[in-house]
């Protein structure tokens, strides 16, 4: 199932040095020859920095199928804890 990711998309990654480990999608490849998308670990959990695309030591790349996209919910949706 193709997600279609881009740079800036808020990921969940699913391998690597720490699964479900939030992060940015911070490069993809424009003609996707390899398959490899650069994220961003929110903490410095990461490897690298996929060639400059982000903070050292907070990039890894990863295949598509190793992502899920973070879910999100507007502000009125949202759950609040009422008292």
């Amino acid at each position: 199932m193709s997600h279609g990711y881009k740079v800036g998309d808020r990921v969940i990654s699913l391998s690597g040095p720490k699964m479900f480990a939030k992060a940015t999608v911070c490069y993809m490849d424009e003609f996707q020859l390899y398959g490899w998308i650069g994220i961003a670990y929110d903490e410095p959990i990461g490897v690298h920095n996929c060639e400059g695309h982000c903070e050292e030591g907070h990039g890894y790349w990863v295949s598509e199928s190793d992502l899920i996209p973070e879910p999100s919910k507007k502000a009125s949706e949202r759950e609040y804890i009422q008292f």
